[in-house]
């Protein structure tokens, strides 16, 4: 019967929105907690949860299906345990050896960029850097408007920067 079909499509839409609902508040809720509590108390419960992220990231499958601010909040979690002296390494390795597979994807261009950025070069600007186009920098929200993928790639991607500046000059 053609109805039942419906039911069970506006069940699974129902079911798959709830699920990206719960996601969305995990992973604020593990930010939150990095940003809270930065010492080594936390970096033990990180270990398992960043391979969960990470491995996520690293399927183009699943990470097509994903809102783009969940995958931003997700890449959020790594850039912020990349800044944790006891979880640094481990991110820092995990990120390095599929930076072309995870982070490239999301820093690259494509037409609905050009078309927002010849619609309103501001707009294009606040969303995919933490500045507007005077260059001043904005204070950074938990606003899904301000949250990007792009956003949070060149946030790891900074992350790792310094990492490697630091690592640099202490030699």
């Amino acid at each position: 019967d053609g109805g039942d079909d419906g039911d069970d499509e506006e069940a699974a839409e129902e079911l798959r929105t709830n699920a990206m609902r719960l996601a969305k508040r995990v992973l604020q809720a593990v930010n939150n907690l990095q940003i809270r509590h930065r010492g080594a108390a936390i970096a033990g419960h990180l270990s398992d949860l960043l391979g969960v992220v990470w491995g996520s990231l690293e399927r183009p499958e699943l990470v097509a299906r994903l809102p783009d601010l969940l995958t931003a909040l997700s890449l959020d979690v790594v850039s912020a345990a990349a800044e944790l002296p006891a979880t640094r390494l481990d991110v820092l390795g995990q990120v390095a050896s599929s930076f072309r597979e995870v982070l490239l994807p999301r820093l690259a261009l494509g037409k609905a960029d050009h078309a927002l950025w010849e619609e309103d070069a501001d707009e294009f600007v606040g969303r995919n850097l933490d500045m507007d186009m005077e260059g001043v920098v904005e204070v950074t929200r938990e606003d899904s408007e301000l949250c990007s993928g792009r956003k949070s790639a060149l946030k790891l991607l900074q992350a790792m920067v310094d990492d490697d500046l630091a690592a640099r000059t202490r030699i």
